[in-house]
């Protein structure tokens, strides 16, 4: 697949050109610094989970519940082949603002049990909460449910916070070392 950091304008992905853009094809580009986050970026496009070009992906900055919202919504039809449920009903009344694209990835994250519902991954909340900051806490949440369904959602009645047995099977599978501050704003 073309590597194209300001997206590939060539009749194919697979013709090894970017069509006139500026950087070539295989650069690396100024923005990305370590060897893990290249491949996260590069798996990121090649799955067309985001579009921007490095410099502007804004790769270390803060990400909102609905930038969430899009990335899990197109990895979790289009990579993992989750399918929605659509007698959920997931009406937010938060979204007035927000654009028709917004409102369908946020719709679709719901209806797939993954964010925008409650510990149980059942019942829908009446607040998105867009432009909130993701916590580490759900973050971990989103990812265990598009990876495990809802095998480690607890029931509303529950005395687990809704995010424990989430962050529990990531920490004893090591994909996370700390757990101690769940609420800890992350970053892409």
């Amino acid at each position: 697949m073309d590597y194209c950091p300001d997206g590939d304008a060539s009749p194919s992905y697979y013709d090894d050109t970017c069509a006139g853009n500026t950087h070539a094809i295989g650069q690396i580009p100024d923005a990305i610094t370590t060897s893990q986050l290249l491949d996260a970026y590069t798996y990121a496009r090649e799955h067309e989970l985001i579009t921007a070009a490095s410099s502007d992906a804004k790769l270390y900055a803060k990400i909102t519940r609905k930038e969430l919202a899009k990335l899990i919504s197109i990895y979790a039809k289009n990579v993992v082949g989750l399918v929605a449920d659509p007698a959920r009903n997931c009406n937010f009344s938060d979204l007035s603002k927000e654009s028709t694209a917004t409102k369908t990835y946020i719709k679709n994250v719901c209806k797939l049990g993954i964010m925008g519902v409650h510990q149980d991954g059942k019942t829908p909340l009446s607040l998105f909460k867009p432009n909130n900051f993701v916590t580490r806490a759900e973050v971990t949440t989103v990812l265990s449910r598009v990876l495990y369904a809802d095998t480690y959602n607890t029931p509303l009645d529950s005395p687990y916070k809704r995010y424990a047995l989430h962050l529990a099977i990531f920490k004893n599978k090591k994909i996370i070392q700390n757990t101690s501050q769940p609420e800890a704003i992350d970053t892409k």
